[in-house]
């Protein structure tokens, strides 16, 4: 199994070697997301991780792009409620390159305020992106409904007028407060053995990574707020989408609950999907699916059907919940939901960059190592009876939440799940 090796600034380290391969995957996983943020500092998270990547006292944007891609290496990061992570994916060849630049953009970046000036129209634009979409307007305000005006509940990319108002300071004094050794993970896999990450590590981070404790506090509350969003746009469909409270990242329940989100709303075969658009044709799209974060988590229906046709598949939704409550899953659907989830780890085993990103992850939200054959334990012990305990748990009309997008302004589907 793999193991956590702290450095002595307490940077944690994680390496999965992958003789099978020639790839190596190299991710820096960074504890702040926008969970982490205030009202006034919402989006700051995800706008400096566009700016990393926009110069730094070594290399120009373009410098950044070529030199990566001069090597046939990708660089990339993402922003997410708990975490910000800068990652790459190269030949185990030129690991040691991918290492400098990772480094470079981390401690190097100049965060220019001219380059700031062009970046916030990047990330304005993205957001109005965002806003035009149907589906993201759903999710965005199905996460303020649940989890209200905190860090989970707000949007990653924050508001325009956050964007506009931040400063070269606020960024320098944000990641100051972020950017530290205990609360950074390095995660490898691949082509290459541990002793070589460490020597990697400590010439390209270790001697320059700043000691002390991150000072964090989680923006978020562990109540769920329980209410309908809506808003009424002239989009094609109704999005429409319910929440309800469920687990935190962890939890020993959460295998049972992939399963049930699987078997309800995870691919083809599953009963929403068969009973909503195969049967009746009343969606395009259906799914279930499980957000779970450090304090909190959230189960979600996601639902797109013609207006005319919004309020029978809200109707399809509680007939089919309700028969999931009432009778559970059959054994059937357990061993078919068990194969699915042991298939989608291992599948995800097979390629450096998924074990790189879920050692970072487990790692910097958990402080352990991912552990597939743990994982596949879990699985296996999924039962009838432990289904059925989340199925009643998880599935309370009366503590969901609604966010609906769409044309008719008096659908209620909140109403129509609980009537």
């Amino acid at each position: 199994m793999d193991k956590i090796i702290t450095r002595s600034s307490g940077l944690r380290v994680v390496v999965h070697p992958m003789r099978q391969t020639r790839v190596v995957a190299t991710g820096v996983y960074v504890g702040v997301g926008s969970a982490y943020e205030t009202k006034e500092l919402s989006g700051i998270s995800h706008f400096i991780e566009h700016m990393l990547f926009k110069g730094t006292s070594n290399r120009s944007a373009f410098q950044i792009a070529n030199d990566m891609e001069s090597i046939g290496a990708q660089i990339n990061a993402f922003t997410s409620r708990d975490c910000t992570a800068y990652y790459t994916i190269s030949t185990d060849e030129h690991t040691e390159k991918c290492f400098d630049i990772l480094s470079d953009i981390f401690f190097n970046s100049k965060l220019s305020e001219e380059n700031m000036a062009n970046e916030k129209g990047v990330v304005i634009e993205e957001i109005n992106m965002c806003n035009d979409d149907p589906t993201d307007v759903c999710h965005d305000q199905l996460n303020l409904a649940h989890f209200g005006f905190t860090g989970l509940g707000r949007p990653i990319l924050g508001t325009i007028e956050n964007i506009r108002s931040f400063t070269r300071q606020m960024l320098i004094d944000y990641m100051a407060q972020y950017y530290c050794a205990d609360n950074v993970v390095i995660s490898v896999a691949g082509n290459i053995d541990a002793e070589r990450v460490l020597a990697l590590v400590d010439k390209y981070f270790e001697s320059r990574m700043k000691c002390g404790q991150a000072q964090k506090s989680y923006q978020a509350s562990k109540k769920a707020f329980r209410r309908q969003l809506k808003s009424v746009r002239q989009f094609e469909q109704s999005n429409i989408a319910f929440g309800f409270p469920a687990y935190k990242l962890n939890d020993k329940r959460i295998p049972s609950l992939y399963l049930m989100a699987n078997i309800l709303g995870g691919g083809m075969s599953s009963r929403l999907f068969q009973k909503l658009r195969e049967e009746n044709g009343l969606v395009y799209d259906v799914y279930a699916t499980d957000n779970e974060y450090k304090i909190a988590g959230m189960f979600m229906i996601y639902l797109a059907a013609k207006p005319e046709s919004a309020r029978k598949a809200v109707t399809g939704v509680k007939e089919v919940l309700l028969d999931f409550k009432k009778n559970g899953i059959t054994e059937e659907e357990l061993k078919k939901g068990k194969e699915q989830l042991k298939s989608s780890l291992l599948f995800g085993a097979e390629r450096a960059v998924s074990i790189m990103r879920s050692n970072g992850l487990q790692v910097l939200l958990a402080d352990n190592v991912f552990d597939i054959n743990k994982k596949l334990k879990q699985i296996e012990s999924i039962s009838l009876e432990s289904v059925k305990a989340v199925i009643d748990d998880v599935l309370d009309f009366d503590k969901a939440s609604c966010s609906y997008v769409g044309r008719e302004a008096g659908l209620d589907p909140l109403a129509l799940l609980r009537e």
